[in-house]
């Protein structure tokens, strides 16, 4: 189904000297899936059987809990029980969400940290990253189905369908109690609450608590999203798969590396540069 624009992504790589990570095994992936109870969007599979997985550098092993480290710093003993309760409380944390997301631990290993593959920003996570990551930082569900169809733009949900500047909403926060008010009830709702993104495997970090992530299940399977409900901005679809995602970055890549256009592009949504959402605009 893929195999023009696989063939394609390869051929691009290969005369650009873009390194591509190394490949899983159908096999692989289908025990996995086996495992998870969910099947991977088609696309997603053929870019981890086809195109990467992940960097073939090192790989890092990540260190169990451990309250001797702490305890033998010799630190003033306010701070050492402050970092031993955050300790405490990040084991909680991840063994609530082994249960909340439901990924049975067969063939994932939470200890392994992988090199990101080549890809946009801080590149693509591989699919044991993203499990894992899905397991310690969030705990979404993905066997339940994305709750999304459309975008949700929290600015245009304030302001009645509408989009506002940032001067004049910044103002608005200032001087309309309502509003300020609307939209710490907006943080309260939206950001950091799972429930909005269960059914999604995150991807592929942007930066500053924005995250792409891949719909697993529901109308929007095999969409690249971008996550920006931490930030109380909202969550919109790129409109195009995985594939897709990564080829615009590549040919936006090969048109650096060729002299032919600049790395930072000043848009409107600037998150949504390499899908096909009419929100992105370039601002000249």
């Amino acid at each position: 189904m893929f195999e023009q624009q696989v063939n394609r992504i390869l051929l691009k790589a290969k005369e650009a000297h873009i390194t591509l990570g190394n490949t899983l095994d159908m096999d692989i992936i289908t025990d996995l899936e086996n495992n998870l109870g969910v099947t991977l969007p088609l696309s997603y599979t053929t870019y981890l059987t086809q195109i990467q997985n992940a960097d073939p550098g090192k790989i890092q092993i990540r260190k169990p809990f451990d309250t001797s480290a702490i305890t033998s710093q010799g630190l003033p003993k306010a701070l050492e029980q402050l970092m031993l309760e955050n300790l405490e409380s990040r084991k909680k944390f991840e063994e609530e969400n082994i249960k909340n997301c439901k990924i049975p631990l067969n063939h994932i290993h939470l200890d392994k940290i992988e090199p990101h593959a080549n890809g946009p920003y801080h590149g693509i996570y591989s699919l044991n990253t993203s499990l894992s990551h899905n397991i310690r930082n969030h705990g979404f569900n993905l066997l339940e189905t994305f709750p999304f169809e459309e975008d949700l733009d929290l600015g245009e949900l304030a302001n009645n369908g509408t989009s506002i500047e940032w001067d004049e909403h910044l103002k608005k926060l200032e001087t309309t109690p309502s509003y300020a008010a609307l939209w710490d009830e907006f943080e309260d709702t939206y950001a950091y609450n799972s429930k909005w993104l269960t059914g999604t495997l995150t991807i592929c970090e942007y930066g500053c608590g924005d995250e792409f992530i891949l719909v697993m299940n529901g109308k929007r399977k095999g969409e690249i999203w971008v996550n920006s409900l931490p930030g109380v901005t909202g969550i919109y679809s790129l409109h195009v798969n995985i594939l897709t995602f990564f080829e615009n970055w590549l040919d936006k890549e090969i048109a650096i590396r060729k002299g032919n256009q600049e790395r930072l592009t000043n848009a409107y949504y600037a998150y949504l540069e390499f899908g096909n959402n009419k929100r992105y605009k370039v601002v000249d």
